[in-house]
Formats: C-alpha cells, structure tokens, sequence
C-alpha cells in the first residue's frame, strides 16, 4: 500500500488478505419419494452448520443441521444454506416430490341383496390405474373409483392404486346386514267390479315406512293400507324401508272387471214364490253393475202393483197390503249401469203360492 503525502512524502507498507476456500457443498440429489418422508442429507469439509428452508430468504427455517425430514412432500422446492468458520455461505436447493397415490375410502353398509357404489376419492386428480378385490363382486365398474358391488356377507375390498411411479393398496370393508324387513300382503290378487274400491294391507311394523305405486288410484301411497280405486286391472308394489334402511317388497293384483249392461250379467227371475219359507220370497232385478234402476210392475189389466226405484228393493207379491193371487204379471224395467250404459225391457214375471 504506497502513501503519498501532501508534499509528496512516500511511505510504503504491506498486508495480507486471507481469501478462505470455495465452500464444497455435497446434498441429496432431486428426489422422488412414495408416500413416505423424503430424507435430505447436506456435507460440506468446510461447513460448519447448514440451514434448510422453503424460501430463498431462508425465512422460516424448516430445520438446522446436516439433515432434514420432508414429510409429506408434494412437489416443492427445498433451499439449502451451508457456512464456514469464516461465515461465508453456500446456497443450493433440491426438487423434493411425493408421487404417492393417496385416496379416501370409507366404510359403509350394505342390506343383503341390495347393491352399493363405493366411491374413492382423489384428492389429487392423478391417472391412475386401479383394481378392485375381490373381482367377482365387482358388478360394474372394474377399474373406476366407483363400482358397484353386490357382496352377501361383510366384504373387505381392496383397491390397488398405480400412477406409473408409485403403486399403492387402500381398503375399505362393506358391512351387510344379513336380514330385511318382514312384509306380507293382501289380497295378493283379487277382482272387483268397475267402480269399486279395494282396502289393500301390508305388514304393520314401528320404525317402518311405506312406499306404494302406482300412487295415483290410491287414497294415501305412504301408509301400510290405502284404498285402491283402480280403473282397469293394476299391479300395485309396496316397498317398506325398516329403520336401517333395508328395503323389500311386495306385489299386489287387483283385476278390474267391467259387466257388460245386458244379460246375463243382469239377471231377472221369471217367477217367485212367496209363500213365507225363506226362499224367493222377494222378486227383484240382480246386477253388481247397476248404478240406477226404475222398475214397474202390472196386472194383467195394466193396474201397476208395483214400483221401485232402488237397486236393492223387490215386489213381495202383495199390492196395498194384501197378498195377491197366483198369476202372470207385466213388468217394465229400466237400468242405468257403472259408466253411463243403459238397459231397458218389458217382460212377465209369474206368482206361485
């Protein structure tokens, strides 16, 4: 170092500047890992302590020391810091990846004979390749995230998980309630005429609930036994769901049958006998199809003896109060049937004694 004073004296000295070697920083290379923790290791013959963090400011630390455990490492970047005695530094850095298959699976419960979807999620959004165990319970959707499964006693399945790098085995177990709820039902098949109602009935049980269909001919789809008032033969289906949410279900028929308005499916007796015995003592019209009903009856000298307006009323052969003869007597009838059909005619009923 030469000084060079103002009236130019020279003074000369010397120093030594001491330059520390390079820092040799040694690390683990970019890493792929599986699932597990990722183990960093740092060397360096000149480093005295190292510093490990996820930002290039170095702020905040992850660790100190030679070595560092990334757990759970998706791709990130991981900074490394070494110092010498003479505090100079060395920056590196090192790609960490987890390429782990990670799914969620849960438990759940089956009733026997029903069906379940499982359903794995990934969080991820990964390709991957996937096998379910065991196969032959696998009903669709081998190779899916959500097949559909039919097992008949609780089931462990299995799920083998691949994305070209990492391989992995996740579970999940299928509980199956081995019974369903008890249903009966009646009638179990039955006829009625056009126009009527049918009580339908199943099985009374707490806890349960009730679904009939088709719903729209009965007075309430949601009760153990709703009127039917089906308009032309129906299959009614009930399906009850017990408090675990087992289903079963049961199948009614209800044949709708429509008479014609004519005979034979009216039918008029040709003669009676009232005599008290018990036994056709009334004369009267029988149809399971009438709706209406006007009806006349007269002696042979067109004196009417007799007239009814009601289905379900008859003549017993009398005429104000008085029994009448033996004879051969007119009648004129006319009916109004279920649906709007008409039936009329003029005949002769005989009285016996």
């Amino acid at each position: 170092i030469t000084n060079v004073s103002f009236d130019t004296c020279r003074v000369e000295r010397s120093v030594t500047a001491f330059v520390p070697p390079a820092i040799e920083l040694n690390h683990t290379p970019d890493t792929v890992v599986c699932g597990v923790p990722a183990e960093l290791q740092a060397q360096s013959p000149q480093a005295t302590s190292f510093e490990w963090s996820e930002l290039p400011s170095f702020e905040p630390l992850l660790g100190t020391g030679p070595s560092l455990t990334v757990e759970g490492a998706r791709p990130r970047l991981v900074y490394l810091r070494a110092f010498d005695a003479y505090g100079c530094s060395m920056v590196d850095s090192i790609q960490v990846s987890d390429l782990g298959v990670e799914l969620l699976l849960e438990d759940d419960t089956l009733c026997v004979g029903d069906t379940l979807r499982l359903t794995a999620m990934d969080p991820h959004g990964d390709a991957l390749s996937l096998h379910w165990e065991p196969a032959g319970l696998i009903v669709e959707g081998q190779g899916t995230l959500t097949p559909l499964v039919n097992p008949t006693t609780t089931t462990v399945f299995s799920l083998a998980a691949d994305n070209g790098t990492c391989r992995d085995t996740f579970s999940t177990t299928v509980f199956v309630l081995q019974r369903v709820p008890e249903l009966e039902v009646s009638p179990v098949l039955d006829t009625i005429l056009e126009g009527e109602s049918i009580q339908l009935n199943a099985t009374l049980a707490q806890g349960y609930t009730y679904s009939w269909s088709p719903a729209n001919t009965l007075s309430d789809p949601s009760i153990p036994n709703p009127l039917a008032s089906p308009t032309e033969t129906t299959s009614y289906t009930v399906t009850v769901r017990d408090e675990d949410g087992c289903l079963n279900a049961r199948t009614v028929t209800i044949v709708v049958f429509s008479p014609e308005c004519a005979e034979p499916f009216l039918f008029i007796p040709s003669g009676f006998s009232p005599n008290g015995d018990g036994k056709n003592d009334v004369w009267r019209v029988f149809g399971n199809n009438i709706d209406e009903l006007h009806l006349m009856v007269f002696d042979r000298w067109g004196e009417k003896v007799f007239e009814t307006r009601s289905p379900t009323e008859g003549w017993d052969g009398t005429y104000k109060g008085r029994a009448l003869p033996p004879d051969v007597f007119g009648y004129w009838l006319e009916i109004r049937c279920r649906g709007g059909q008409f039936f009329v005619k003029k005949g002769n009923v005989t009285l016996l004694r």
